[in-house]
């Protein structure tokens, strides 16, 4: 009976340690999906910015060229 709870406590400590290691791994890939996000939303605000001067700089070429 004593070597059967010390079984049941070896297994229940290995189980709490993986259970540990497994909210460890699933906090840092919180982390990381959250870095991910903040650099696709900088993308995605470049890329806006980046329209916004292709679009000046070709009405401005069209309007120099209609006015020239």
């Amino acid at each position: 009976m004593l070597l059967f709870q010390h079984k049941m406590q070896w297994e229940q400590r290995q189980r709490e340690e993986e259970i540990a290691e497994l909210q460890k791994a699933l906090s840092d890939m919180q982390v990381y999906l959250f870095q991910e996000r903040e650099h696709v939303l900088r993308l995605y605000a470049e890329n806006d910015r980046l329209k916004v001067w292709y679009n000046n700089d070709c009405f401005l070429n069209i309007w120099s060229d209609y006015n020239g």
